[in-house]
């Protein structure tokens, strides 16, 4: 029993670090290493097997309902901005936070305050792009499409996703826990 206890404490804390690892990568140069992100799954699944067999399937339905949602937003944004801005990574990393939340309802909560803490850096940068657009000499804007022109342009920046999923990982973690 102590011996199962310790090991969940060691693969929590090889989830904290890896997940702050991937975050700093994910800031600093907008890609992960394939490793560390295999180290961060791979403690995801020490801690899954660490727990009762009867809770398996829930928490593996939690990381399909992640990973889809993020395969399906990666289309959409694709479909959007004309470029790839959610990549295969942020889509492997939902499925690895999603077994890492432990239930359907954990990887959902924990998806949902995900772009809850995303949506104001968004939003400023929204507000960012406009302003400069505005501040820009009207003569060299395309006055055919602005709105359309204006869309793709603002769908150009991309906002690291990475350590707002940690982040919302942190929380549903310490949740479960507390309560």
């Amino acid at each position: 029993m102590h011996l199962t206890a310790l090991c969940r404490v060691a693969s929590g804390l090889g989830l904290i670090v890896t997940g702050i690892i991937l975050s700093w990568q994910d800031l600093q140069t907008r890609y992960v290493s394939a490793s560390t992100l295999c180290t961060f799954t791979l403690f995801s699944l020490f801690n899954v097997i660490l727990l009762p067999e009867a809770t398996w399937t829930q928490i593996f339905a939690g990381a399909a309902t992640t990973g889809l949602f993020m395969m399906i937003a990666s289309m959409i944004s694709r479909y959007i901005s004309g470029r790839e801005m959610i990549g295969n990574g942020d889509v492997w990393f939902a499925f690895a936070t999603g077994l890492a939340a432990q239930g359907t309802e954990n990887a959902i909560d924990m998806l949902v305050t995900a772009f809850l803490l995303a949506f104001l850096p968004a939003v400023i940068t929204v507000v960012r792009h406009l302003c400069r657009r505005y501040l820009k000499d009207s003569a060299t804007a395309d006055k055919d499409q602005p709105m359309k022109r204006s869309l793709r342009e603002i769908c150009q920046f991309e906002i690291p996703f990475f350590p707002f999923l940690t982040l919302s990982l942190f929380i549903i973690r310490i949740k479960t826990v507390l309560i």
